[in-house]
This record gives C-alpha cells, sequence and structure tokens, in this order.
C-alpha cells in the first residue's frame, strides 16, 4: 500500500501530521542498498566459516566481541528500518475559539499598612526576691515577636 504524501501548501492551522512520509528511492541509491547487503552478508558468512582453531581463549577477547555483536545489532537495525514504509496519517480538527472581549476594570487597587500585633505567650514565673522583698510565682505574658506593618493591597469598586 503506497501512501500520497501531503504537500507543504495544504498544511494549515488545525492540521496534525501523524507520522512521516514515504521515502522514494532513486536507481541510485537503491544499487548502494543492494551492494551494502550483498558485502555485509559476505562478512557475517566469512565470519562463521572462520577456522576456530585461530579464536584464541574464551576470556581472551570478550570485550572485543562484545563491541562486534552491538555494531552488528545497530548496523542491522539501521538495514531493516530503511525497508519499511512510513505512514501518513492526516487528522483535521475544526476547532473555532470565540476570542474573549477586553476587561474593563471597575476597580482601583491602593497599598495600606496594615499592623499586626505582637505574639504574647503565657509563662510561669516562680517566687523569688526582688529589692530585698519576696514576690510570689504568678504567671506573666512574654512577648514572643514584637508587632510590625505590613503593607497590603486594598482594592475598592468605583462609584
Amino acid at each position: 500500500m503506497e501512501t500520497t504524501p501531503v504537500p507543504l501548501s495544504e498544511i494549515r492551522p488545525g492540521v496534525f501530521i501523524i507520522g512521516l512520509k514515504q521515502k522514494k528511492y532513486n536507481d541510485r541509491e537503491a544499487k548502494m542498498k543492494k551492494i551494502l547487503i550483498v558485502l555485509t552478508a559476505m562478512i557475517f558468512y566469512l565470519s562463521f566459516a572462520a577456522d576456530p582453531a585461530f579464536a584464541g581463549s574464551k576470556e581472551r577477547h570478550r570485550w572485543e566481541g562484545v563491541a562486534i555483536g552491538v555494531g552488528a545489532a545497530i548496523l542491522g537495525n539501521a538495514i531493516i528500518k530503511s525497508y519499511q514504509p512510513e505512514r501518513v496519517t492526516v487528522v483535521e480538527r475544526h476547532t473555532y475559539y470565540q476570542p474573549v472581549p477586553p476587561r474593563h476594570s471597575q476597580r482601583y487597587c491602593e497599598p495600606r499598612q496594615v499592623w499586626v500585633p505582637p505574639v504574647y505567650e503565657k509563662v510561669w514565673n516562680p517566687g523569688h526576691y526582688e529589692y530585698g522583698r519576696w514576690v510570689p510565682g504568678q504567671h506573666i505574658m512574654l512577648e514572643r515577636t514584637p508587632g510590625y506593618y505590613v503593607e497590603e493591597r486594598v482594592c475598592r469598586n468605583y462609584r
């Protein structure tokens, strides 16, 4: 099944292209691919036909074998992917969103300082001598954080 490429002039907003277009090869590229496949097949055939007596010990060239295997996997994947046709799917969605009207604010905002009161903690003060007189124990209020001003934006409607 052959897919039809979509010209770029037909692509508009709201049209999504899923996938890629199928490549068409010229005669020179096809010959190069055939030669590459034949050479790859010959290299694999010669590698399996080699005499195992010249291979050496199993542990000696382990990482070289891993590198050759990874290279062969990458090359094989590239060759297989080049012969699979790529699919093109065009999905057209018509969506229209009505523009939002501009907002005209009927409010105004102004900065204002607001007092945040201090935080007190009730603590037991045990009995003690003060200026030579005994003062009995009692609860006292200690200031944990002092009061401070915070600047706030206060918004109001126009009248």
